[in-house]
This record gives C-alpha cells, sequence and structure tokens, in this order.
C-alpha cells in the first residue's frame, strides 16, 4: 500500500525538522543549504547575513509566499541577503500596504535583494506584486529564466541589475514603469556590467 507523502512547510534538505516560517528555516540553515518549501507561507523583512542559499518547491508542489505584516514595524521587503541566492518553482503574492515609502532602513525597496558581488538566479517563478519598488534587485549578477513578472505598481522595475543581469524567457506584464533597470556601470570592481534578454 502507497501512503501519500505528508506535506509540510519549510525544511533544511537533509533534515527532518519542520519550520513553519520560511524565516525560521533560514535561521537554522548553514552556508550552502537548500530549503524546500511544501505549502503556502506567509513572510517579510527576512535578513540573510553570510549564508548562500537556495530556496525553492519541493517535487511536485507550486507553494505561494505571501506578505505579511510584522507586528513589530511595517516593511515592504522579503527578503535581503549579502550572499548568493537561487530561487526555484516558487509563487509570490506580493501586496504590502501601500502606506510603506520608497525607502525604508536606508535601502530602496526590493521585495528580494542581494548585495554587490553576489549572485541571484530565479528559475521558474512567478511574481504577482503591487510594491513601488523593484521586484528583483540584484546588487551582483543575475540569471533570470522562465519565470512570470506581473507588476500593478513599480518604478525601477521588475529587475534592477548592478552586473551581469541575463533574462531568458521570461514574461513581463504591468500599467507602467520600467521592466528591466540595468546600469550601465558596474558597481563593484572587476566584475562586468552588460544586460542579456533572450
Amino acid at each position: 500500500e502507497v501512503h501519500p507523502r505528508v506535506l509540510r512547510g519549510a525544511w533544511i534538505e537533509g533534515k527532518e525538522h519542520e519550520y513553519q516560517t520560511l524565516g525560521q528555516a533560514i535561521l537554522e540553515a548553514n552556508d550552502g543549504d537548500k530549503i524546500l518549501i511544501d505549502l503556502d507561507l506567509a513572510e517579510s523583512g527576512i535578513q540573510v547575513r553570510g549564508k548562500r542559499l537556495t530556496i525553492k518547491a519541493s517535487a511536485g508542489t507550486r507553494p505561494t509566499i505571501r506578505y505579511a505584516l510584522q507586528e513589530d514595524r511595517q516593511v515592504a521587503y522579503l527578503l535581503r541577503t549579502d550572499r548568493d541566492l537561487t530561487l526555484e518553482g516558487l509563487r509570490f503574492d506580493w501586496r504590502p500596504p501601500q502606506t510603506y515609502q520608497a525607502f525604508e532602513e536606508g535601502q530602496y525597496v526590493n521585495m528580494i535583494s542581494t548585495e554587490f558581488g553576489s549572485q541571484l538566479v530565479v528559475d521558474r517563478c512567478e511574481f504577482n506584486s503591487s510594491i513601488q519598488g523593484t521586484i528583483l534587485g540584484a546588487g551582483g549578477s543575475a540569471q533570470v529564466s522562465d519565470s512570470v513578472f506581473d507588476g500593478r505598481l513599480f518604478s525601477l522595475g521588475h529587475i534592477m541589475g548592478g552586473g551581469e543581469v541575463q533574462v531568458r524567457n521570461c514574461k513581463m506584464v504591468s500599467k507602467g514603469g520600467i521592466a528591466i533597470f540595468s546600469s550601465p556601470e558596474s558597481y563593484t570592481q572587476g566584475d562586468s556590467s552588460r544586460l542579456i534578454i533572450e
């Protein structure tokens, strides 16, 4: 007799413990870990330091990460990291309150952002967002493939990149703004700055 697999919230590949939030899983993860998600989650304001992470849907699932208002502060971003980040097979339904500012905590609002010198990889993801900033802000290089961006309000673009930005087989829909903003000059010494769209 075959029993169906029990769906879980978020967990670190190779470990049994289940986390109810992505933030909890990231806190417990080590550099280089993969975090898998089965079920829909509600998050905001996650800061990651010193960890290269992959966050992906588990096999056969398509979980959605939604905006959740924090009790102690109102922020419009989901995740900020200073290391490489890979996102695979996830949906994002991002609708923060329209009362937030374009700048928060000293930074322009990006739903997901990486710092200079890092790499952002996005594959087979869907973004439905009303954020007034940018959905993806890549301080370093970015590779975005087979993904969909649907933005109702944004100013600087679905994707903003400071290094080499590669966009392949993506669909972008919005009522206004810039789809992809790529700086003509690299912000980091020794890194190339170019935009490739296929």
